[in-house]
């Protein structure tokens, strides 16, 4: 009934019109489409632009559908749709967010390992039973009554989970009788070897005793010699088959030799005196005899000298000389010394063997002045001296005259990467310097602090994670206040045309919204979506506060750049969330860019090491993102690009921790920056 008097109003609407514009056709405006507060209806006009009392209006009542359903843990979707009878209004169509639906745990269950030492309790989500909790605790064990020899005992293992949701687990064993554990056999000879007792103690009770006690006998098993003992030998045999019978030798001393010193004997320098047994030629004995010596006639660096060395044993003594070879030149470690101007300086070394024995030169220096370079990224006076003794290695001594502080691009030798510009990036741990840091009163123009010839950025913690870490270790506090230390800034080279390039910060430098709300906005008559680059709040940060802090001490080598922000630059040729191209020094490089392979980057969206960044210590603490898994993306964050989606007003382009890109929500403000921008290098 309402669609009829819809088209009857439309009707005579068109009656009237007719009759009332019989001097003009009708030129139509832009189409406004207003829904209701609960989306129930959606209002259609179109208002004459020859005559604005001349409108068509139609009020339309929507479906609804479910698109996706929510989740435990993420939410759904539900979709408003509208249709119109007018042809010249188009079908519309408006998404809620249905908020996710949480978990239903169901009642846990307890699961033993074999040997009870732990215990592991699961708990499965009735909505989805792929969401599983799960947390094996270590048991501990705890006898309740001991075992003895003749009766069982009983112990208890007890499981206690960190998780409330899971109880207190026990299990008792029993534990049974040990019986006698008899310890090892021990065997006791009476100090005259005439008797031996056997015997063995219970582990379980130290009261139950075995024990015997037998008389040995003894026989002759080898008679002594000259230069061999014999042996006698007790035997006691036990009559309890636990006993094993035993044997004790004892040592019949051999008659011994008499030796008398025969000789010397030398091997080289080295020399043993020689004993024969007076009982039998055949016995020998050498002795190592002490052999001391000393030089009795030095030599020089290249003459021979004379060394005696004498043998000595039980008061005998034998001597033997022999050559000492020439030292040579026994050259200690050059030393340099520069004159108090370093317009000069002295190599020398000086022989160990002979200290008269001298080489020395002393050279002029070559002054330089030392521009700086990536490698070293400060202005420099250096001195450089060159010895025509090869043994002499070339001396350098550098003065530093200015600190390098980002003021002027310096290219690599590869022409990979670029270092321009000064950001914080490193919290600063140590004590005596946040100590001096905290004393400063007066930031510079740029906010930050001079100190030491270094300038240093604070900030006050506002990380929502409280896991997280600086790279040096320290726990980040949200609302700490922390020091870091404002650093060159790492770019990577993209392009070069002609000394012009296109350069991408290496890491993530900071952290920030792309805009401040989902909503649209009005300016200048035109609707505004949220992911307007022109009008994003990222754009006006980029080329105002980032610009004015990490170039302050040098900008001119920056150009403007004419950013494309066309629909060619997204993800859909017929984006409708596109906005006009701007003028930037600053910008965010485009969703193409990033599968732009001349640009070093994979041609696909999906994981890539190619565009993963790390986040610094500056940025985690200004609330960036990062990846928490210890693996080779750990420590890199997810961020923006100037792109937005094609088929969502509120989703921007961004890529994530593993170099993956996908959209996100314009108003999070834990993604990262990575600035892109164009500078000229003569």
């Amino acid at each position: 009934m309402k669609k009829k008097l819809v088209l009857m109003t439309s009707a005579l609407m068109a009656i009237s019109l007719l009759a009332g514009c019989n001097k003009h056709t009708h030129e139509w405006g832009e189409v406004t489409y207003t829904w209701s507060a609960d989306n129930a209806t959606c209002t259609a006009e179109r208002v004459c632009k020859g005559d604005e009392s001349h409108k068509e209006t139609e009020v339309a009542n929507s479906t609804y559908n479910v698109v996706s359903e929510a989740k435990c843990e993420e939410d759904g979707t539900g979709r408003y749709s509208v249709s119109f009878t007018n042809e010249a209004f188009t079908t519309q169509t408006k998404d809620i967010t249905l908020e996710a639906i949480g978990h239903e745990w169901g009642t846990p269950t307890y699961t033993w390992s074999d040997d009870y030492s732990s215990c592991t309790a699961t708990r499965v989500c009735k909505n989805d039973p792929n969401h599983i909790e799960s947390e094996t605790a270590d048991s501990a064990y705890t006898e309740i009554i001991p075992a003895t020899c003749d009766t069982d005992g009983s112990a208890v293992y007890d499981a206690a989970f960190e998780n409330e949701a899971f109880e207190v687990q026990s299990h008792e064993i029993t534990l049974p009788a040990t019986g006698h554990e008899w310890g090892a056999i021990t065997y006791t000879w009476s100090d005259d070897n005439l008797t031996c007792t056997a015997r063995r103690v219970c582990a379980h009770d130290a009261t139950h005793v075995d024990t015997e006690t037998v008389n040995s006998t003894y026989v002759v098993v080898e008679e002594a010699k000259c230069e061999e003992d014999g042996i006698g030998r007790y035997t006691a045999d036990f009559t309890k088959e636990a006993f094993a019978n035993q044997t004790k030798d004892i040592a019949l001393e051999a008659i011994g030799h008499d030796y008398q010193f025969a000789e010397f004997v030398w091997t080289e320098f080295t020399a043993q005196a020689k004993y024969v047994c007076s009982h039998d030629a055949s016995h020998v004995q050498l002795h190592d005899a002490t052999v001391t010596n000393e030089v009795t006639t030095q030599p020089g660096c290249e003459t021979e000298g004379v060394r005696t060395y004498t043998a000595t044993y039980d008061g005998h003594t034998s001597t033997k000389t022999g050559p000492v070879s020439a030292t040579g030149h026994d050259w200690d470690t050059p030393t340099y010394t520069w004159s108090a101007d370093h317009t000069s300086c002295k190599a020398e070394k000086i022989c160990s063997n002979d200290a008269s024995h001298k080489i020395e030169e002393t050279v002029n220096s070559v002054r330089t002045i030392e521009n700086p370079t990536y490698e070293e990224s400060s202005k420099r006076e250096r001195y450089t001296a060159t010895f025509a003794d090869s043994s002499f290695e070339t001396q350098i001594y550098d003065i530093v005259l200015e600190k390098y502080h980002g003021e002027t691009p310096l290219l690599s030798k590869d022409g990979k990467h670029v270092k321009y510009g000064i950001y914080p990036q490193t919290n600063v741990n140590d004590a005596t310097l946040v100590s001096a840091l905290n004393a400063l009163t007066t930031p510079e123009s740029n906010g930050w602090y001079l100190y030491d010839n270094e300038y240093y950025a604070k900030v006050s913690a506002t990380t929502n994670y409280s896991s997280y870490v600086f790279d040096n270790g320290t726990t980040i506090v949200n609302g700490t206040t922390y020091w870091f230390k404002c650093e060159p800034i790492t770019w990577n080279v993209l392009s070069n045309t002609n000394g012009e390039y296109y350069i991408l910060s290496s890491v993530l430098l900071d952290a920030h919204c792309y805009y401040n709300s989902t909503s649209t906005r009005t300016i200048g008559g035109k609707t505004i979506y949220p992911t307007n680059y022109e009008y994003s709040d990222i754009r006006t940060w980029l080329n105002a506060d980032f610009y004015n802090s990490a170039f302050v001490l040098g900008n001119s080598y920056i150009q403007t750049t004419t950013v494309d922000n066309s629909a060619s630059t997204t993800n859909s040729s017929s984006n409708k969330y596109t906005c006009n191209n701007t003028q930037d020094k600053v910008f965010l490089p485009s969703y193409q860019d990033y599968i732009n392979s001349s640009y070093g980057f994979s041609t696909s969206t999906g994981s890539t090491d190619t565009r993963c960044c790390r986040t610094t210590d500056w940025a985690r603490a200004r609330g960036a993102y990062y990846d928490t898994d210890s693996g080779s993306h750990q420590y890199n964050g997810y961020y923006w690009t100037r792109s937005p989606r094609g088929d969502y007003a509120n989703g921007t382009m961004r890529v994530g921790t593993s170099g993956y890109i996908d959209s996100f929500n314009v108003d999070r403000t834990s993604s990262s920056v990575r600035p892109g921008l164009s500078i000229t290098i003569a």
